[in-house]
Parts: C-alpha cells; structure tokens; sequence
C-alpha cells in the first residue's frame, strides 16, 4: 500500500459540502496526458491536479527494496499541475492527443486547462520534448480573449503558452464533462457537459461558444429549487469510438431482444428503440435486496452490532456489521443535511431527493419462487410514486418509471444544427436511472433536424427494491459513474447505491431486415445500439451474503496482468473492480468470449 498525500494549492481553502475535509476528492480519473499516464483529481475546495503514474510507480519500487521504508507515505511524490477553480470541482476530462484538461465546478461554469506545446526542433534536452508543458510556477496565461470570441474568430493558440479559459454552462452544476479520445477530434474542438437541471451541451472549444444544447425528457422542477431535475438529472456523457460496435447479423441480437419481441413504442414512435424490458428478463438478476435468512439479525442483535461493528475486521463477503453501522451514520448525517438545508435552496452540490424514500407496494411483478421476500421483510422501492406525472407519454406514472418503458423521452435540441458538426461518434448519456445512446450526428446527410433516429434507450434498468432498514442507500441512486473500454466493446454504468450494468456496444449494418413494426428507412444507413450483458453484483452473489449493504465509492477497469498488450481483443481480458464504503470488493473478469459476445465472471475478494 502506498498513500500519496496532498496539499491544498492555498491554506484558506474552504469546502463547498463537507467544512472539516475540504480537500476531499470528489472525482478521480487515470488517463494518458500526451505520453504520460497520469491520475488526475478534483476536489471539494476547488482544487485540480495531477500526478504523473510513473513518480508513483518509482515510489512503490523504492519502498519495497527499502526494508526499513516505515510509514507508506510518499512525500516525495509532488503534482505534475495543480490549479484550483474557486469553488467546488466535480467533472473532469483529459483530451490525450490535445494535452487538455477540462473541469466543471459548482460555479456552473468549464474551465478548460490548455498545455503550451515545446517544438521537437527547439530544445532537444527538455523533458516534455513534443509534449504539454504544464507551469508549474502558477504563472500560466489565462486567456480571456472577449473582443476575438464576440467576433466568432477560431481561437486555436499557437501552443507556445499554457491558456486557461472559463465558459458559462447554464445555471445548474455539472456533475460530467467529456472529450472526444477515439481519434475523430485530434485538436480537442469538442467538449461535452451534462447537469443536474437536465440539459447536455456541445461546446466548440475553438470559438469557445455554445453550439447545441439538448434534453431528454420534458423538465420537472424540484419543490427545494436549485435547478435540480429529480428525474432527468444528467450524471454522465460519453463519446464513443463507432469502432467500439460490433456488427450483428439481426437487429433482435444488436438490442438483446427474443426473436418474437416486440419495440413497445415501435408503433407509435418509430424513433425509439426501447430495450428496457430485456434487462427485466434477465437470468441472475435480482430485483430484491434483503440479507440472507441465516443473516437477518434480530432487533437486539441489531442494536448490539452497531456498538462494536468498529472492533471487527473485514471478510472477504464484506463486515455486516460494519455495513449497518455505516448505513446508520449515514441516515443520520443526511437527515441532519436535510434539516439543516430547508431554509436554502443551494448550499449542497446536490439536493437530497426525499421522494426517493417511498414504500414498495408491487417490488417485482413476478418474483421468482426463490426470491427472498417473506411477508415479515419490508422492502421499499426505489421509485417514487409521482414520477412521470408531467411527462409527454400519456401513460400512468407507474407504467413510466417502472423500468419498462422510456416513452417520451426523445432527445429536444435548441437548434437545428448539428449536434458536433460531422463528428461520426455516437454519444451515451446517463440521467439518475436511464440510459440512452445517440446516433452519430455525421448521419444527418443534409437533414434539417439535428437528430436522426433511432435512439437507443434503458428505463432504470438498476431498479431494485431494498430491506427497509437499509432504505438510505436509495438515495445515492445515480448513474454516475463509468467505464469504457473500446478494445472489448463495452460500457460499464454504476449506481452509488450499490449496483452496475455491463453493456455491449453493436450496431446493425446496412440493408438488415427489419422486423415489419420497424421503420425500413432506417435500414439505408448502419444503426449505432447496445445491449444488456448483465447486472453486477448477480442475484447468486447477493443470496450468498456477498454484496455488503453500503454505497458504492468507485468502480475501476483495467487489462489483466499479462493481457496488456495482447492485440488481438477476443484474446484480451480485463478486471472490473466495485468498491464499496465499507472497504469491501467485488472483481469481475471480462473479455469476449466470441466476436460478438461478451462474457463476465464474478471473482469475490
């Protein structure tokens, strides 16, 4: 173990949620910037930066060929660039080729870090020779070129100097930005964001100007204000490489659908592809957390757990009791939050969503014979009950956020440009519980609307009822965070309360047949979609006891040892790893198990 600690750019620096950890992180990334690997973070205080990977491998090997290395603490190790952006960090994004990092904070503005570039020709003996040259001297040139931005001039520096820039984002904060690293935007031109009012943004970074902004659903505000969309909230926003895809032969294999399935809006509006009935079907998926039989203390032993759960040591299926001393802290400190807030709108990143606490009066439609769901167990749901009331389908709340139907949630766009000009990648964004996947806006051919069908989308495909006792972990149901990995084919969504979705990326080729109830124009073009692979953790782990009743903090990809440079993809395997606030673990191995199949194996630790 090594633990690299981190000091604040400036010791008058505040938090923005937590007074007594100002300089916690609050999103951490592990991306190339030029040729170096880095691990950049943001923080609660403001603060941004990055450390270079191999400062901290040099730290681990001189640790251990040092017996008497003492504390694990690399004191040595210093931030390659550290800046801080005044209030409160959430999003960040790393443009590799472009040697960019860009940032969104809660003062609902991007601010975009620009790397000056040294000529290869210039200085042979620098260390960032054809690189960024990060400043580390605070001294960077902030950019704030008004009179050039009004007149809509390309603003591509010459790179001789670091630039910092700011851009407005609405009036709402931004929990996700992203780039463009599938090699179709070399020079970084394009930056995606996504907030909590519910509105995507396309930015040119080259005029620094809005060009598109869009939504998912119709708006519905929050009774505490702040902008804050308890439905359609974005928390992720992703550009994808149209190489990640894989083609299927049948439209039904692309969606993860049975051969006599049926789109449930394919009638009514051809312009959606809804799959949110297959992640129901699933094998191995629950749709019920409760502890074990054998597990389900009794109200004594509840009490007597929660006073000596500190003493105990974890197990490899994560400590119960530590789980439900956790969980108690934690309802304590969000009721208090609460309370504390009622008298203002905006002193949180995020508004506590007290409708997300709703009794479960149906948890599964039909429960398998072996769900563990005795009549002594209360469950509660994790939907609220007045969800979709002002939606543009007509069907009933209920039916609208009951995982099975996406209805009118079709993209609404401002303008009727392009979405990024002809950009050929296709964009997944994720809100609170849905998921949805844009066709690349390069398909347009000259339409006048700046989105073509279809669009692909999961209506809270992580749905689950929970123990009543553990009903607080509902409220950190958000899909916020995600992995990609292209070589696989694969994007990995997780929800803090505990849960993830595998999908596989595909697409359907040209001149497919399709079934009669779809559009047949679609069949001119290749048709960007996904598919359920599963759900993690699987219902088999969760019966064993294996999934602890705590948040999820984080989830992590990366090639297996030993796999990492295998350039064939069917041959590559990679390692998922969930790490939940009670410092318990759950690893899965990925990998293709055909060219157009993907297969995921639980590993316990």
């Amino acid at each position: 173990m090594l633990i690299i600690p981190s000091q604040p750019s400036s010791p008058d620096l505040t938090g923005y949620l937590d007074a007594d950890e100002p300089h916690a992180i609050n999103y951490l990334i592990v991306q190339k910037l030029g040729k170096d690997e880095v691990v950049a973070t943001v923080r609660d205080d403001g603060d941004v930066e990055a450390i270079l990977i191999r400062h901290v491998v040099h730290a681990i090997t001189t640790r251990i060929n040092n017996s008497d290395a003492g504390e694990p603490l690399a004191d040595n190790v210093r931030p390659l660039f550290q800046r801080n952006v005044g209030i409160s960090a959430w999003g960040l994004a790393i443009h590799t080729q472009a040697r960019m990092i860009a940032v969104s904070s809660n003062r609902h503005e991007v601010t975009v870090f620009r790397f000056g570039l040294v000529d290869d020709q210039l200085n042979s003996s620098n260390e960032y020779l054809g690189r960024a040259r990060p400043a580390l001297d605070g001294h960077s040139k902030i950019g704030q070129d008004r009179e050039s931005r009004d007149n809509d001039v390309d603003l591509r520096p010459d790179r001789d100097a670091d630039v910092t820039r700011q851009v407005l984002n609405g009036e709402a904060n931004i929990p996700h930005v992203s780039f463009c690293n599938t090699g179709d935007d070399p020079d970084g031109r394009w930056l995606l964001t996504t907030d909590i009012s519910g509105v995507c943004r396309a930015i040119d970074l080259h005029k620094f100007s809005l060009v598109q902004a869009f939504r998912f659903g119709p708006s519905i505000g929050t009774p505490h204000g702040g902008g804050y969309d308890r439905l359609n909230a974005g928390w992720g926003i992703i550009f994808l490489d149209k190489r990640s895809f894989i083609a299927q032969e049948t439209i039904h294999d692309a969606l993860g659908m049975e051969e006599t399935d049926v789109l449930p809006d394919a009638k009514s509006d051809k312009r959606i592809w809804d799959i949110s009935k297959t992640t129901r079907l699933m094998p191995d998926v629950s749709h019920a957390f409760s502890e074990p039989i054998k597990k389900r203390p009794t109200a004594a032993s509840i009490s007597h757990s929660t006073t000596e759960a500190s003493s105990g040591t974890s197990s490899p299926s994560g400590d119960r009791n530590r789980s439900r001393q956790i969980s108690t802290n934690l309802a304590t400190a969000l009721e208090q939050t609460i309370s504390d807030d009622d008298d203002d709108d905006d002193t949180s990143g995020v508004p506590i969503d007290l409708n997300a606490l709703s009794p479960l009066t149906n948890p599964d439609p039909q429960p398998d014979e072996d769900e563990s769901l005795e009549h002594d167990i209360e469950m509660w749901s994790d939907l609220d009950e007045s969800e979709g009331e002002n939606t543009e389908d007509s069907i009933s709340a209920t039916a609208y956020y009951s995982g099975e139907r996406i209805c009118g949630n079709v993209p609404v766009f401002v303008r009727s440009t392009n979405l990024c000009e002809d950009l050929p990648c296709p964009i997944l964004h994720a809100s609170i519980r849905n998921i949805y996947l844009l066709q690349p806006s390069q398909q347009r051919h000259g339409s006048d609307q700046p989105f073509l069908p279809p669009m692909v989308g999961l209506a809270a495909p992580l749905r689950q009822s929970i123990q009543a006792e553990y009903r607080m972990l509902n409220m950190f149901d958000r899909l916020s965070m995600h992995a990609y990995i292209p070589t696989l084919g694969v994007v990995i969504l997780a929800s803090q309360k505990g849960r993830a979705i595998v999908l596989s990326l595909t697409r359907v080729l040209q001149n497919v047949n399709y079934p009669e109830e779809i559009d047949p124009k679609l069949g001119v073009k290749t048709n960007y979609a996904m598919r359920t692979e599963c759900i993690l953790p699987f219902k088999s782990q969760e019966k064993a006891g294996q999934r602890p009743f705590s948040p999820l903090h984080g989830i992590a990809v990366g090639p297996i040892q030993g796999t990492e440079n295998v350039k064939n993809a069917a041959k590559k395997r990679w390692r998922l790893i969930m790490m939940f606030q009670d410092h318990s673990l759950l690893t899965y191995e990925i990998r293709r198990t055909t060219s157009a199949n993907v297969g995921v194996e639980e590993l316990v630790v």
